[in-house]
């Protein structure tokens, strides 16, 4: 097997479900050659449908998105580990188009060239080598034998993600784009985590200026 797909989903309102369910299809739709892990995140509403998609399906109480991508990435047995949100779609070729950034040995992370709500998925030309800035935490890909540590699972909202991409390039890795560009919903998982999502949010950016001293907002989410 080539691929692995992890994905968390917390369903905490019924209105978001369809949302998942098309992430669901697109995935089955546009991906070859894989397994599909999901990761339910102790959801609030009925998430019974999920097993219907899941090649693996683990459900653990609500923890928050790192410990999701950890338990996930434990449980592929895939080349290379694609780890997703529950509100994207995405396009045919999306898996190999993710692996092209590999062939550079100095690449310890893959993800999309761009995404967001008016996005149309997509391959494009152009292979971008390196650009942290904003980059993804909503589709990104790791090679097994090239990167694979796990997420720090203090990070339960926002910086899980921007401490990995800090790890790595602390590691003397790149974060690099590869030429597609995916429908990101924006906060599907997150923004309805059971707490206010500020205040997690807020918690999140200081435990991670108290671990690398710097604000992750700067460094890896502004353009």
């Amino acid at each position: 097997m080539k691929y692995s797909i992890v994905m968390p989903c917390y369903l905490r309102e019924d209105a978001h479900k369809q949302t998942v369910i098309n992430t669901l299809e697109s995935l089955k739709s546009h991906s070859q050659d894989f397994e599909l892990i999901i990761v339910d995140d102790g959801s609030t509403e009925p998430t019974g449908f999920l097993r219907q998609y899941a090649d693996v399906y683990v459900r653990q109480p609500n923890s928050g998105i790192s410990r999701a991508w950890n338990v996930g990435m434990l449980l592929a047995q895939g080349e290379y580990v694609a780890i997703v949100n529950d509100d994207i779609l995405i396009t045919d070729g999306w898996l190999d188009v993710l692996t092209l950034p590999f062939a550079d040995d100095m690449c310890g992370v893959s993800a999309p060239e761009a995404g967001g709500p008016g996005v149309v998925p997509e391959l494009t030309l152009t292979t971008i080598k390196e650009n942290h800035k904003f980059y993804p935490g909503y589709c990104f890909m790791f090679k097994r034998d090239k990167w694979y540590e796990y997420f720090d699972n203090q990070f339960k909202t926002n910086c899980g993600d921007c401490d990995m991409w800090s790890r790595i390039r602390q590691a003397g890795l790149e974060c690099m784009r590869a030429p597609l560009k995916v429908w990101h919903k924006e906060g599907g998982t997150l923004h309805n985590f059971p707490e206010g999502y500020k205040e997690l949010s807020d918690r999140s950016i200081e435990q991670f200026e108290a671990k690398w001293g710097f604000n992750p907002q700067r460094e890896y989410y502004q353009w």
